[in-house]
Order: C-alpha cells, then sequence, then structure tokens
C-alpha cells in the first residue's frame, strides 16, 4: 500500500463523532515555533495538587513520520521551571518494529502485530540513564506501511528484521541499523531480564 504521506498526525479511529467535533489537533503557535502544542482532548479539567502525579492521558492522536524520523514528547519549559510539571517516563519516544518481532514482556515476549489488540501492556525497558532494566508501558500501536526492512543476524543464531534506518544500542552508542558492521556488539536483554 503506497502513501504520499510525509509528516503529520490523525485521530486514532476509536474517537467518536461527537469527541472529533471539537478535537483540537496539533499545531505551532507561530511559524518560528520549534515543535507543536499538543491538546487537553480529554473533554474534562486535569488538576494536579503538588507532588501529585495525573491518570494517565489518552491524547487521541496518532503520528505519522519518514523513515529517518523520530518523534518525541517534552513538557513545555515554562511548566518545568514554574511548576515542576514532566512526563512520568521523562522523554517518550514513538518507536517502530515489523510484524513478527517478539517484544519482551512481564508476562513473556508478545509479537508486535499482537499490540493492535492489546493496549496498556507492560514491557521489559533498559533505561539508559541509570543503566537499570525498568518496566514501561506501550499505550498505543498502528501499522505504518513501506518500510524497507533489513534482516540482522546475530552470533547465537538469533535473526531481527529491522527498518533500516532504525537505530540500535552498540557499544560505539546509537548505530542505525543499515551501518552496522561485523565487529559491532549490540547490547539488549536476556531471558532472566539482565543486561547484555
Amino acid at each position: 500500500m503506497k502513501t504520499n504521506k510525509i509528516r503529520g498526525f490523525e485521530t486514532v479511529s476509536r474517537l467518536k463523532t461527537e469527541e472529533l467535533l471539537t478535537f483540537r489537533m496539533p499545531r505551532r503557535s507561530t511559524s518560528k515555533s520549534a515543535g507543536y502544542d499538543i491538546y487537553n482532548n480529554t473533554g474534562k479539567d486535569i488538576i494536579l495538587e503538588p507532588g501529585e502525579l495525573s491518570e494517565k492521558i489518552d491524547t487521541g492522536l496518532k503520528s505519522y513520520m519518514l523513515d529517518d524520523e523520530v518523534l518525541t514528547l517534552f513538557p513545555r519549559s515554562g511548566h518545568g521551571f514554574k511548576y515542576s510539571v514532566r512526563l512520568a517516563n521523562t522523554v517518550g519516544i514513538i518507536d517502530c518494529v515489523p510484524f513478527g518481532t517478539p517484544i519482551q514482556t512481564t508476562n513473556g515476549d508478545v509479537l508486535a502485530e499482537d499490540f493492535l489488540l492489546k493496549k496498556n501492556i507492560s514491557i521489559i525497558s533498559y533505561n539508559e540513564n541509570s543503566k537499570t532494566i525498568e518496566d514501561d508501558f506501550i499505550e498505543d500501536a498502528w501499522v505504518v506501511y513501506d518500510k524497507e526492512l533489513l534482516e540482522i543476524e546475530f552470533e547465537n543464531g538469533v535473526k531481527l528484521r529491522i527498518p533500516k534506518e532504525k537505530e540500535l544500542l552498540t557499544i560505539r552508542g546509537w548505530v542505525k541499523a543499515n551501518e552496522l558492521t561485523d565487529m559491532d556488539e549490540v547490547l539488549g536483554i536476556d531471558n532472566e531480564n539482565r543486561y547484555i
């Protein structure tokens, strides 16, 4: 399926007609803005007391972009400085993996396509800042077309199909899949949830 889409946002299909009538899409507040403002489309005010965490906030959005791009989420700097408002997982990254890829969860491996049917699955993640393994959540998933894939085979015989522009964490830092060499050591998590 070919698409002419380059970069943008869409609403998720589960939104009802009455929700779409008042939905505010992300937009740049000025032509020089570094990013897009995402609005509260939950239909209710979000009020936090000092030190309080919010419930998970459903944006009602999905995004699409080029193969070598990534979407990052940040709180407004003023909110951080004035009110110490921040994302629970610091910076949110929107990732892409092909069908058939096993994702490590707290209840065993789940194939990437199964995330289209299930929500809020707890996955096993590596926190690069603290150098620790921790639980994280995938809250939504959707299909992206026209990704050129590479197949990588590791010394232990494991094979991985991956978008060629996707970066993997190696001993020498983050490296695009199509720039890996036979000398690269790709970091991962073993079956006992140890970082290797």
